[in-house]
């Protein structure tokens, strides 16, 4: 028999009906139960548990910085939400299966400075195109940027309304004088009741009383959505009014040698002392083309989206069926791809176009200004008409 089990004390109360349990033996030898035992090995039991899930915790650590980092690593880079840095290309330059355009870009460094050139076109012999039938809008012109010459011309030097194509200007002595692209603009309620009395001001909709743009994003909504409250906010920024504005406007037409054109708006509604031509129409959009914010703000045309206003945002010009349709292939076996444009729309020139296009094997620009009617005589052209004259003259005319 086992020597060490210690000996039983007599009971004290009547046995219990279930066998009791025999005490334990102590690994020492001791006759007494070992609790020292039982509670250092939970001890160690919890030890080992924590220092697992430390480990754990560690581990998971280390995977989720390998993958993620502490970045946004789903930022894109400046060519997945912009035009790319040479301004020939969207904000969202990016294919079917590409993600979702980013929240926010920034482009734009302002002041921008316009190359100095002479931008008015002189006149190719034999340009007059105006026997030319094919051509329904009622002026119209070509200019070969290189050259500077006018390779067709329709009522080119004639007195036009150029409705919304105003606004070329308009971003051109925005970039040319605004101080930052990130300072803040604030809709009040002044622009919306200008907003109410000028029924036929094209606008988006998406601002309000109290919504804040950047001078980016504003200039970015002239272009994609051709908004007059964001003309009307560029103008109070830069000069204090849209008046003081609009001198700077036609400041501007004057240092570009313009004799055919005078301002009265930022946005191109109705007057009639508010005019220009088609020839320094092309010269106005040739310069903008020359000011490198200019040329990214014109040559944008998809998935531009202003963080807490709206977006993605497409350009009329690009994206309007009765324009390029989502496809700015001139196409006709030209070669020619529209790389920045701005439409147009008033009572009586009706649907005005202005663009510019690269002919992709020599790399030559044009610009090509078409105006659907000078009085309210003519027939009207609405914007389908109007895109195909456009389509029609580079084709037929730019490559010789």
């Amino acid at each position: 028999m086992n020597q060490n089990l210690p000996t039983q004390r007599p009971p004290q109360r009547p046995p219990s009906r279930l066998p009791q349990r025999p005490p334990q033996r102590s690994p020492q030898g001791s006759g007494k139960p070992n609790h020292k035992s039982k509670y250092g090995t939970a001890f160690v039991m919890v030890l080992m548990i924590t220092v697992a899930l430390l480990v754990v915790s560690l581990i998971a650590l280390c995977v989720a910085l390998a993958v993620g980092g502490f970045g946004d690593a789903s930022q894109p880079s400046s060519d997945g939400g912009g035009n790319g840095g040479d301004g020939t290309k969207a904000p969202t330059e990016q294919t079917a299966s590409s993600t979702t355009p980013p929240v926010k870009a920034k482009f734009l460094t302002l002041p921008s400075t316009t190359a100095a050139g002479n931008y008015r076109s002189t006149t190719a012999a034999n340009a007059d195109v105006s026997s030319d039938s094919s051509i329904k809008s009622a002026a119209a012109i070509l200019v070969d940027v290189s050259s500077g010459q006018a390779m067709a011309t329709k009522e080119a030097d004639t007195r036009i309304y150029p409705a919304s194509m105003t606004k070329v200007m308009t971003v051109l002595v925005v970039c040319e004088n605004a101080k930052s692209a990130t300072d803040k603009l604030t809709v009040t309620q002044e622009h919306m009741n200008k907003l109410a009395a000028n029924k036929d001001a094209s606008v988006w909709g998406g601002l309000g009383v109290g919504t804040t743009l950047t001078v980016e994003d504003a200039l970015f909504l002239v272009n994609y959505q051709s908004d007059s409250l964001a003309c009307w906010l560029l103008a109070d920024y830069i000069a204090g009014s849209e008046e003081a504005f609009v001198a700077k406007m036609n400041q501007r037409a004057q240092s570009l040698g313009l004799t055919g054109t005078h301002f009265e708006n930022t946005t191109g509604l109705h007057h009639d002392n508010h005019y220009t031509t088609c020839r320094d129409m092309a010269a106005i959009m040739t310069a903008a083309m020359n000011n490198p914010a200019a040329k990214t703000v014109l040559s944008s045309y998809k998935g531009y989206t202003i963080a807490g206003v709206g977006g993605p945002f497409y350009a009329t010009w690009y994206s309007d069926k009765g324009r390029l349709n989502d496809n700015n292939s001139v196409g006709g076996g030209s070669q020619m791809t529209v790389i920045a444009g701005k439409t147009g729309w008033e009572t009586i020139p009706t649907s005005c176009f202005v663009t510019v296009a690269k002919h992709e094997p020599t790399g030559k620009t044009y610009v090509c200004v078409t105006v659907g009617r000078i009085s309210s005589s003519q027939t009207l052209i609405n914007n389908e008409t109007s895109t195909n004259d456009t389509k029609y003259l580079y084709k037929t005319y730019a490559v010789q």
